[in-house]
């Protein structure tokens, strides 16, 4: 074996001395010509900073993969694609992509999406063109929007400065910002496939929406939702002003107890919602029930009963002081 850098991984094939060292990771140290043994030191967790001295012949080599290109690094990740953590295992959404191809992931149930290492997280779904997208040309780098996509997902797009759409293959474009709802805008449930209005938007971007046939506006999250129609009826029209998206917020706090509340719920699904809305008001009822146990006068059973014992203690003494004056005086007469 030729004679190996310092900092080559190495596999410790054997160790006489530390044989809980045997199969485990480490970098080359210093060589000992005298020897003829390498300074092994540990890479594993469980014994970092521990070393061992071992012959070539009780090394293997390991080969270490090459450095991720960054141009394919950047490709494999766009805004909206759906992404799970390689060791956590939670899943979430691309927000951003950096310059490095790393990105920038608000994972489900969080408030905030956070800059992340792309080594930490693989794609499970590529995100697709929908209407209102801000998307770029990838060779052209010009911006523009989405106004329609045609079955085969392949959008028509309106270029900044231009005046017509043009229809262009998904391939040339890439995804630079998702559309955010606005209020009045059609939607429509992925899963469910029924329609509704955008009633208001809060903080985190996530709509208010009234299903069509139903009275209750629920708070849901925008990836449960697709955009169909602007408010007024223009369609592919550019994406709500910020002034708009405030003005139709409502307290942030608020909105995220209710949103952790339905995390799991679909948008299809509406029979979760009446059963907890009657357990809901069953409860209320209950309350109403112990609060109607009150007399007239504000008094509660308890609270009556007490003043009914006061008011006999009370007669109770009147009587005694009664019978002790009529005692008192028969004693003066004697």
């Amino acid at each position: 074996m030729p004679k190996l850098k310092e900092g080559t991984p190495v596999k410790i094939l054997r160790c006489e001395v530390r044989p809980e060292f045997n199969d485990k990771m480490a970098e080359i140290g210093n060589f000992s010509e005298k020897d003829d043994t390498y300074e092994v030191w540990l890479t594993d967790d469980a014994f970092e900073g521990s070393y061992a001295v071992c012959k070539p012949d009780d090394l293997e080599v390991v080969d270490t993969p090459a450095e991720p290109d960054i141009a394919s690094t950047m490709a494999a990740f766009g805004v909206g694609d759906r992404v799970r953590g390689k060791e956590t295992g939670a899943e979430g959404i691309v927000t951003a992509v950096d310059a490095d191809g790393d990105p920038k992931v608000q994972i489900d149930g969080e408030d905030e999406s956070v800059q992340r290492f792309g080594k930490e997280f693989e794609v499970i779904q590529k995100a697709t063109f929908g209407i209102g997208d801000r998307v770029m040309g990838k060779e052209t780098g010009s911006h523009g929007t989405v106004v329609s996509v045609d079955e085969d997902g392949d959008p028509k797009v309106i270029l900044d400065g231009e005046a017509e759409p043009l229809q262009r293959f998904a391939k040339e474009f890439e995804i630079v910002e998702k559309f955010s709802f606005g209020i009045g805008d059609r939607v429509r449930g992925k899963e469910s496939g029924k329609m509704g209005t955008v009633t208001s938007i809060d903080a985190d971007g996530d709509p208010k929406v009234q299903m069509d046939g139903e009275s209750e506006t629920l708070q849901r999250y925008a990836k449960e939702f697709e955009f169909v129609e602007k408010a007024g009826g223009k369609k592919g029209d550019k994406r709500k002003s910020k002034s708009s998206s405030s003005s139709g917020s409502e307290s942030s706090s608020e909105e995220k107890k209710k949103k952790k509340k339905k995390r799991k719920r679909s948008s299809s699904s509406t029979s979760d919602t009446r059963s907890r809305m009657v357990k809901k008001r069953k409860e209320e009822r209950r309350r109403d029930k112990e609060i109607s146990k009150k007399s007239a006068f504000g008094m509660s059973v308890l609270e009556k009963k007490e003043e009914e014992k006061r008011k006999i203690r009370m007669l109770q003494k009147k009587s005694d002081d009664g019978a002790n004056a009529a005692l008192r005086h028969l004693r003066g007469d004697l």
